[in-house]
């Protein structure tokens, strides 16, 4: 992240002159590039919370294709045991 470590580098923030003496102000100052700090300060700001993703698990490529072909070829998922003769099915 070199723009934010060069960015970063070259944030102030605002000084006034009181009395004689120079006190630095919370306000940013507001001349040059400070967009990425800028941004870093709104979301401390923020206070966020870290919410681990969803993890998906996807199924095999093949599954799908063996589905497909399944339903093409009029597949019902019916184990037979017996040879063709045999009109014995068993669902699986």
């Amino acid at each position: 992240m070199p723009n934010f470590e060069r960015e970063m580098k070259r944030y102030k923030k605002k000084t006034v002159s009181v009395a004689g003496t120079t006190v630095v102000t919370d306000e940013p100052n507001k001349r040059g590039e400070f967009h990425l700090v800028d941004c870093l300060r709104y979301l401390c700001a923020y206070n966020p919370d870290y919410h681990r993703p969803e993890v998906k698990v996807e199924a095999p490529w093949w599954q799908a294709w063996k589905e497909r072909r399944d339903k093409e070829q009029g597949r019902t998922g019916a184990v037979y045991l017996a040879p063709a003769s045999y009109a014995e099915v068993y669902y699986a």
